[in-house]
């Protein structure tokens, strides 16, 4: 039986993470030693979660993690230092940056502002009274900073991790996750699993919250499978991710039940196979090129998920335009208006 994808519980971005402004030796250190005194007095200013200090003393980045409950990590505030060139280097050729992480979905309304009064107080020695807008600040991110990776992920309700295709007419790579014991079946990624190229990641987002233990969804205990499109570098500012154009749009949906009824030529199958083994990039680029990986794509699209329409696709859309309104600063913090002032965004 053909389950149609009629419904989506909702297109949230999942995380967001900033490449970071560029600040001083001077501003990185301060900023480093001040963060155990963050974590330490963070019962003066957050009643209901806790921030706790992550020192990578090996890649030199310094973090502070606020989170809340089941809900996991909120946000993170992190500094830290990098060299463009190899071979041999110089105290010049160190450079020093800020960056903000957030999982929005897990913020609700000026729940940032606890950890950013924290952040507000104890690191007030780097505001320099002009009345510009303090470089640690969320605002001075949301300004300034670039975009360096986003996730954004819609919920499809009663539908089973596995049970279709997602696959890409043009070079795409991709992996299926399996159990290194059990040989179960997890993520499927169309595109690379790890790196800074954009793809696909396909989960059962149930099981998940039930691992993590999470509190399940509004459907309880009903199969819910995550589609999460991941973008890398978008070149774009918090402020303006509303101008990202739709990144479902070339991805395309076919239903295994349906696909395996077409035919039961042994080549199709065994394609179909490869697909559920190692993806549809890896299935697609394994068949000759030509007339009979043509022929493949061609079957893949008239099994055609029911539930994969444009009108769906652009639902989806509308909820992630929705998303990036909760980025705003007026929507995490309590704001006043200060004055904007440049800055210089860096990409690591």
């Amino acid at each position: 039986m053909v389950v149609v994808v009629s419904l989506t519980i909702s297109t949230v971005i999942d995380r967001v993470r900033t490449s970071g402004v560029f600040i001083t030796k001077e501003q990185y250190l301060y900023i480093r030693d001040q963060m155990p005194e963050i974590a330490a007095l963070q019962k003066h200013f957050i009643s209901n979660g806790k921030i706790y200090c992550h020192p990578n003393k090996k890649k030199y980045t310094y973090a502070l993690n606020y989170t809340l409950g089941k809900r996991q990590t909120m946000a993170r505030f992190e500094v830290g230092s990098f060299v463009e060139k190899e071979g041999e280097i110089k105290k010049e050729d160190i450079k020093y940056y800020l960056s903000w992480t957030l999982w929005p979905h897990r913020l609700r309304n000026n729940e940032l502002q606890p950890f950013h009064d924290a952040l507000d107080v104890l690191l007030q020695g780097l505001d320099d009274g002009s009345g510009h807008i303090p470089i640690y600040t969320y605002l001075h991110t949301y300004l300034f900073a670039s975009v360096k990776k986003l996730e954004i992920a819609a919920d499809f309700p009663f539908v089973e991790p596995h049970t279709f295709i997602p696959w890409k007419a043009r070079g795409f790579k991709s992996s299926i996750w399996k159990h290194p014991k059990t040989g179960e079946k997890g993520t499927t990624y169309l595109g690379s699993e790890y790196g800074t190229k954009n793809g696909f990641a396909f989960y059962g987002k149930s099981r998940q919250r039930k691992e993590t233990g999470q509190p399940p969804s509004i459907f309880a205990d009903s199969p819910c499978t995550r589609f999460e499109s991941r973008r890398y570098k978008t070149g774009l500012k918090l402020w303006e991710l509303h101008t990202l154009k739709n990144t479902f749009l070339p991805l395309e949906i076919a239903d295994l039940a349906i696909a395996r009824a077409l035919s039961d030529d042994v080549q199709w199958q065994q394609f179909l196979d490869r697909a559920m083994t190692e993806g549809s990039a890896v299935a697609i680029s394994s068949a000759p090129i030509g007339t009979q990986r043509d022929k493949m794509m061609a079957m893949l699209r008239d099994a055609k998920h029911p539930g994969w329409t444009p009108g769906k696709i652009e639902q989806i859309w509308d909820g992630y335009l929705r998303a990036v309104e909760r980025l705003h600063p007026c929507s995490l913090l309590v704001m006043s208006q200060p004055t904007a002032s440049e800055g210089q965004p860096v990409s690591l």
